[in-house]
């Protein structure tokens, strides 16, 4: 006799509603502390009656979203033009030996892994210096905030508001 696997069974539904509903008969209802109610109304009531700018930025005039996006935009610009600066001053062959330093004692294979983090070291460095691994680079970026917000978009658009 074969079993029925099939996860979308209406006779497994209807058994698993009958098995649910014995056990939360057999469960006694608890009230809820009389202090309860008060206390949630007065988290709510303090929630909608705080500043706009307290409050999440979804909720926040459109305008202002809006205002603020190419000054967040320049700012994450700025955050990488500073990040190629300070990649540029870094000495890589200091930090390969300084690495080498730190695992020899531990390993035995100090060279060995100085030489490979060099290289590993060298290779960052050389693909940040080409404009159009920078360019690719800021444009996945780019398109990876772009998903997340298009997701959390369709996800507003789609789930029911409370």
């Amino acid at each position: 006799m074969k079993r029925n696997l099939d996860p979308y069974d209406s006779r497994r539904d209807a058994q698993l509603e009958i098995l649910i509903r014995k056990k939360l008969d057999i469960l006694t209802e608890r009230q809820a502390p009389a202090s309860l109610a008060p206390r949630v109304l007065a988290a709510i009531r303090t929630r909608t009656q705080a500043p706009w700018w307290q409050r999440s930025w979804l909720t926040w005039p459109r305008s202002l979203r809006l205002a603020l996006m190419p000054v967040l935009a320049g700012y994450a610009g700025f955050l990488i033009y500073l990040g190629g600066l300070l990649w540029q001053r870094i000495d890589f062959a200091a930090w390969g030996s300084r690495i080498a330093e730190a695992v020899s004692p531990i390993t035995g294979t100090g060279d060995t892994l100085a030489a490979l983090a060099n290289a590993v070291l060298v290779m960052a460095a050389a693909l940040l210096r080409q404009p159009a691994f920078v360019a690719g680079l800021g444009l996945c970026l780019v398109m990876y905030f772009a998903c997340i917000g298009f997701g959390t978009l369709c996800y507003r658009l789609v789930s029911p508001r409370q």
